[in-house]
């Protein structure tokens, strides 16, 4: 979080200095939408909605840059817009195949469209593309949660643990992983997977999940479901 915030007035400046240097404006879309994404909920307000901004900014200076149309894409699935979110990420692939970051946001947003299957694919690419990548971890996690929503659990722990052996891994893959475990029954597992995560999020409970990523259906309650059977409170 601390590297977000130190990017931010560096983009902003590049962008004073040269109003069409796309890559700046990109870059500032990206930075964000972590931001937006590694805040409290109480403490995000219009990142989502400057980033979107930004990040067609940059498309309009330069329509050719496949990392614009990757961090739009991830920013309107995080909005809601789906379909729209699915598409910018394939005009990042088509412009540029072998951008791994393109084919996480566009599993990332078949996530979103609970079109598990899909998107596991997608993911999977983007790990064989780039297996030592600075968001390894995530390229896994997603992944496993697709595997939750398939209800392949044993998969999804596998995975989970595998997401959490980089050295940079959030917080993230430990609410999959204890899903996943509740989902199977395998409490005592799970007990130790919830204290390693309440070391990193105090107080963590399925209200939390809920307020950081507040998507209400089936498979987000099939997914605090498994937390909830796993002991985390409510």
């Amino acid at each position: 979080m601390e590297a977000i915030v130190s990017a931010k007035p560096l983009f902003e400046e590049a962008i004073r200095l040269d109003p069409e240097f796309a890559a700046a404006h990109s870059g500032l879309a990206y930075a964000l939408f972590q931001e937006w994404l590694y805040s409290e909920p109480q403490d995000r307000s219009d990142q989502l909605d400057r980033g979107v901004d930004a990040a067609r900014r940059s498309i309009a200076i330069d329509d050719r840059d496949a990392n614009a149309h990757y961090v739009v894409g991830r920013i309107l699935g995080r909005l809601g817009k789906y379909e729209e979110a699915c598409a910018e990420c394939k005009i990042a692939i088509d412009l540029n195949p072998s951008l791994p970051h393109a084919y996480f946001g566009l599993g990332e947003s078949l996530l979103l469209l609970r079109r598990f299957e899909d998107s596991l694919e997608m993911l999977q690419i983007a790990e064989r593309l780039s297996p030592r990548d600075p968001h390894h971890w995530p390229f896994v996690h997603f992944q496993a949660i697709a595997l939750i929503g398939l209800k392949r659990y044993e998969e999804a722990v596998k995975t989970e643990r595998r997401a959490l052996l980089s050295s940079n891994v959030g917080f993230f893959p430990y609410v999959g992983l204890i899903s996943a475990l509740g989902h199977l029954g395998r409490k005592e597992e799970a007990g130790e997977a919830i204290e390693r995560l309440q070391s990193l999020q105090p107080n963590y409970s399925c209200g939390r999940l809920r307020q950081q990523f507040p998507f209400d259906d089936e498979f987000s309650e099939h997914l605090i479901d498994g937390l909830r059977l796993a002991g985390i409170p409510e």
